[in-house]
């Protein structure tokens, strides 16, 4: 699989936890936006169950599938 990146970011429908795969495959909402110090963030997951996915943390996460 490939690790997410800013530049795939926008192609990525689903990402998976490269340390905890046994989460399954959450949907990845990815918001092109930068936050004011110029990162990004994005949200992975549905309603109350998303997170934030800060840029700097998609190293953490692979691909799963592709929109």
């Amino acid at each position: 699989m490939e690790t997410l990146t800013k530049e795939n970011a926008s192609k990525v429908n689903q990402i998976i936890s490269k340390e905890h795969p046994e989460w399954g495959p959450k949907k990845f909402n990815y918001n092109e936006q930068p936050l004011s110090d110029g990162s990004f963030a994005s949200t992975q997951g549905v309603n109350s169950n998303s997170a934030i996915v800060f840029e700097n943390e998609y190293k953490f996460w692979e691909v799963y599938s592709w929109i």
